[in-house]
């Protein structure tokens, strides 16, 4: 049966689970590093760290704050240790009261060559706008899971999500990415994603491992075009990839 068929209503129960919050991970986040600045302040006026000593450390520890509080430095999202672990979560979770559970993996096209042709921090601002814009589908609905996964690669796992409401769920985040690139580099810059409907009882690795068929096919369906893919892939329950139904964002 085509995915088209497929498509079934998505669910209204929304349930509460004790996750987390960004707030909180941002506040854990915040207030450890003012302790750690104030100890550090108290050791250079009392001449027992140099300023230079304090720059060093300060850079360490607040990778080190960073990454126990789950969160990627350059984009503000969740890094890819905690991704993983809230995403499996919510895999777990919804499965146990059968609902669905989607899974995206959007990469930034052509990111090398952005890098080469623009500088890296040019590539820096783009991360951070897409971080910024992926940032809003954490504060509809605290379930959801979005962060950076690696590099260009984001990944965002949602709750109570299939068929049509996917597709258009896809082409929102395609479109929140795109707006808040734009301008950056004079030029558009575009986004692949693939996107997968998680099978009942299929293990998150399984998941991931579609996931990033679906994305590679949806990277290499516009393969011969120079600039710009914006093209998906949606691949529904127990789908193989050959299956997948390509989405045009155009």
């Amino acid at each position: 049966m085509d995915f088209k068929d497929q498509l079934q209503p998505e669910s209204k129960d929304r349930r509460e689970k004790p996750r987390l919050t960004p707030e909180q991970r941002e506040d854990f986040h915040d207030k450890a590093l003012d302790i750690l600045y104030r100890q550090q302040y108290r050791d250079i006026t009392e001449g027992k760290l140099s300023e230079d000593e304090f720059v060093k450390i300060s850079k360490a520890e607040r990778k080190r704050l960073d990454d126990l509080a789950g969160i990627d430095a350059m984009t503000g999202l969740l890094n890819r240790r905690m991704c993983e672990e809230q995403a499996e979560g919510l895999v777990a979770t919804e499965h146990e009261h059968g609902h669905e559970v989607a899974i995206f993996e959007l990469d930034i096209d052509h990111f090398k060559m952005i890098n080469d042709e623009n500088g890296h921090p040019a590539g820096d601002e783009v991360l951070r706008a897409i971080g910024g814009a992926l940032q809003k589908f954490i504060g509809e609905n605290k379930e959801n899971v979005v962060g950076r996964w690696g590099g260009e690669e984001f990944l965002l796992a949602f709750p109570h999500l299939e068929g049509k409401e996917l597709v258009g769920r896809m082409k929102e985040v395609r479109n929140e990415a795109v707006l808040a690139m734009s301008g950056i580099l004079g030029r558009p810059v575009t986004v692949s994603i693939g996107a997968i409907e998680v099978s009942d009882g299929e293990k998150f690795t399984a998941a991931i491992r579609r996931a990033d068929e679906a994305l590679y096919k949806a990277k290499r369906s516009d393969k011969d075009r120079k600039l710009g893919r914006n093209r998906g892939m949606v691949m529904g329950k127990n789908q193989e990839v050959e299956n997948a139904v390509e989405v045009a964002f155009e």
